[in-house]
């Protein structure tokens, strides 16, 4: 008996390993087998001899959830620290620093989408591109505000503290009725 008259009810069964994610599939001999995809989302396509293609996950669903959630999160989660600014009128050099250096790894995170979507061949992930875009928004925001109040304090040639306690203070104004409060430096 040869290999190609292998009886329908007879199944073959070999077991695959993920290299990235160490899950095992067993998929029969005739079965095409993509166990990570581009986006490290593992799933198995198992081609039919009929016009229908079915798609069974195996297991890294959780996973998968978990990222989008982390890249959801990620994008609004220097949205607190906005409304403490606005709220409380001022900040501190080390959070407007710390903004700061979030911006900039936003700025090198963009030069990485090109560099990924060029060595794809134009494939982009739309979750991460959407998110990463509306989170350097929120940055750009936050830079022109601050870029606008150190204009304004080397105008009026207000030195600010040199203590680590106090730093350097920004004074927001009120955008809003009753949203921040009005302080000198």
């Amino acid at each position: 008996m040869t290999s190609e008259a292998v009886k329908p009810t007879q199944s073959l069964v070999t077991s695959q390993i993920c290299k990235k994610c160490d899950n095992v599939a067993s998929v029969s001999m005739c079965d095409v087998v993509e166990i990570c995809n581009k986006d490290e989302v593992c799933y198995m396509r198992k081609y039919i001899n009929d016009m229908f293609n079915e798609r069974f996950d195996l297991g890294c669903v959780e996973a998968s959830i978990l990222w989008t959630f982390s890249i959801y999160l990620e994008c609004v989660a220097m949205l607190p620290q906005f409304w403490m600014m606005i709220w409380n009128g001022e900040a501190g050099r080390f959070v407007c620093f710390y903004l700061c250096a979030m911006g900039s790894y936003r700025v090198f995170y963009i030069i990485h989408w090109i560099y990924i979507e060029d060595s794809n061949g134009g494939n982009l992930n739309l979750i991460s591109f959407f998110s990463g875009n509306l989170q350097s928004c929120l940055y750009l925001v936050f830079l022109t505000v601050y870029i606008n109040k150190l204009r304004e304090s080397r105008k009026q040639k207000i030195k600010p503290s040199s203590t680590l306690q106090d730093g350097l203070i920004m004074t927001l104004s009120p955008r809003w009725p009753g949203f921040g409060v009005q302080r000198d430096l």
